[in-house]
């Protein structure tokens, strides 16, 4: 659900440093990481309504994620890209990730208590 392009970011900036680079590289492989992790959660081949969950949960943790990360994020806003930047995407995007796979537990659990 979260997921960076690595392009820049500025009206002002044209050119990619090493660090965009990098942050674009933990988009993608947090992103197929984070969809595995979840997947298992809601029970792998024998879970059941994986997407339906995928992005009906994943809206939501996202909202809230986006809620909290923009603040923090425009406090440290620059002009180009920081060590810190690609370290920020990486722990947001694996708490939601690890935030939504919790949920999507227990929505699997749940379906099938009852």
């Amino acid at each position: 659900m979260l997921f960076t392009t690595g392009l820049p970011t500025s009206p002002r900036q044209t050119t990619l440093s090493a660090w965009d680079g990098l942050e674009a590289l933990w988009g993608i492989l947090l992103a197929v990481v984070g969809t595995i992790y979840t997947y298992r959660q809601n029970g792998g081949a024998e879970g059941r309504h994986f997407l339906q969950r995928y992005f009906a949960v994943g809206w939501v943790v996202s909202v809230r994620w986006l809620a909290v990360s923009i603040p923090v994020s425009t406090a440290f806003y620059t002009e180009s890209t920081h060590w810190y930047d690609p370290l920020f995407f990486a722990v947001v995007a694996a708490g939601f990730y690890w935030r939504m796979a919790h949920h999507v537990k227990d929505l699997a659990q749940r379906a099938t208590a009852v």
